[in-house]
C-alpha cells in the first residue's frame, strides 16, 4: 500500500525525461487545414491577420501537434493539496520517437524505451532513433511570453528565458470548471497563436488515494463520469534513475470520459510491477488526466492547447 503525497512537477512530456512520459505519444493524428501560411518575423512578433478556426479534438488520443500548450490543475490522490501548472514546448516538428510500442490493446500501450546505435554518430541537429537510423531532431523556439487568461483575467505567464522551454506554477486552481482558458503568445521565432477551451471538471476517482498494482493481475481504474466529450488518460512509468534519458517503461491509455473504468492487462501492469522494472533514481509520479485538446494551424505551424484535470499517484513496488 503506497501512500500518495502530493508531487508537482512538470509534465511529462516537458519536464526531464528522468521523471517525464519521455515525449511518448502514441496515437493517430488529426489532419488540420493551413488557414494562415506566412512567414514568421524572428526578429518581432508578426502582425495579427485573424485566427484561424480551431479543432477540438474528440478521436482517441491523436498525436498531440509538436508545439503543445499544456494547463494543469493538478491535485494528489487524498485531494488536499491542489496547484495549477503552466508548460510549453514550441517546435516546428516532431522529433523521433524515444520509444518502441511493444504492446496494444485498443486502450492501453506498453512502451519500452529504444537503445537505438548509431555508427558513425549523428550530426548536432540529429537524434539516433529506432532502427539505428540518424533523424532530424528539433530545436526549442520561443514565442515570448505565454499568457494564459481565465474568464477574462490573467491566471498564469511564463517566458522561455530563451532556453525553449516554459513552465510557471502556482500553489491553488486558477480555473472553474466551465471556464474559458484562453493560451496566447505574440511571436517571435515561432509564430503569435491564441487557442481557446473550456475547463473541464475534476476526476473523482474510486478508492482514492491509493494505488495497487500486483503482479500477474490487471490493473482497473475506475471514476465518476461526469464530463461528456472529453477524455481520461492514465500514464503509469517506471525509472532506473538514468537522467536525461527516457524513461524504460511506460503504460499509456486513453478512453472516453463516460467508459468511466479502464483496465490495464496484467501483462502491462506486470511490467511496472516488477521491481526489475526499477532501480535507484527519483520516481516518476503515475497519473490520471481528463483532458480536452483544442488545436489550429499558425502561419503554417500546428499549435496545440490541452486542458487537464490531474490525479497524481505516488507509486514505487516493494523491493525496488
Amino acid at each position: 500500500m503506497n501512500r500518495l503525497p502530493s508531487l508537482v512537477a512538470a509534465l511529462a512530456a516537458l519536464a526531464s525525461p528522468a521523471c517525464s512520459e519521455g515525449g511518448a505519444q502514441v496515437t493517430d493524428d488529426v489532419a488540420i487545414t493551413d488557414t494562415d501560411t506566412a512567414t514568421a518575423d524572428a526578429d518581432a512578433p508578426p502582425p495579427d491577420t485573424g485566427e484561424p478556426a480551431m479543432v477540438w479534438t474528440t478521436d482517441p488520443d491523436p498525436v498531440p501537434p509538436p508545439a503543445l500548450v499544456t494547463f494543469t490543475v493538478r491535485e494528489n490522490g487524498l485531494g488536499d493539496r491542489i496547484s495549477t501548472a503552466l508548460t510549453a514546448s514550441l517546435v516546428f516538428f516532431a522529433g523521433p520517437p524515444g520509444h518502441d510500442v511493444a504492446e496494444d490493446d485498443g486502450v492501453c500501450r506498453l512502451l519500452v524505451r529504444a537503445n537505438p546505435f548509431c555508427d558513425p554518430p549523428c550530426g548536432p541537429e540529429e537524434r539516433c532513433a529506432p532502427g539505428d537510423v540518424c533523424a532530424p531532431y528539433p530545436y526549442t523556439q520561443t514565442a515570448g511570453v505565454i499568457t494564459v487568461d481565465s474568464d477574462g483575467g490573467t491566471v498564469l505567464e511564463a517566458d522561455d528565458h530563451t532556453l525553449g522551454y516554459y513552465y510557471a506554477s502556482t500553489n491553488r486552481p486558477v480555473a472553474q470548471t466551465g471556464s474559458t482558458v484562453t493560451a496566447h503568445a505574440p511571436g517571435r521565432a515561432f509564430p503569435h497563436f491564441s487557442l481557446t477551451g473550456a475547463m473541464p471538471p475534476p476526476l473523482v476517482i474510486d478508492g482514492g488515494a491509493e494505488l495497487h498494482l500486483t503482479r500477474g493481475q490487471p490493473l482497473v481504474l475506475s471514476w465518476t463520469p461526469d464530463a461528456p466529450g472529453t477524455r481520461v488518460r492514465v500514464t503509469l512509468a517506471t525509472d532506473h534513475g538514468d537522467h536525461g534519458l527516457f524513461l524504460p517503461y511506460i503504460v499509456a491509455c486513453d478512453v472516453p470520459d463516460e467508459a468511466g473504468r479502464v483496465e490495464v492487462p496484467a501483462s502491462m501492469a506486470s511490467v511496472i510491477a516488477d521491481p526489475e522494472s526499477w532501480g535507484c533514481g527519483r520516481c516518476p509520479v503515475q497519473t490520471i488526466e481528463r483532458y480536452v485538446r483544442t488545436r489550429a494551424t499558425f502561419r503554417g505551424y500546428d499549435v496545440g492547447l490541452e486542458l487537464v484535470r490531474e490525479v497524481d499517484f505516488f507509486y514505487k513496488p516493494s523491493g525496488a
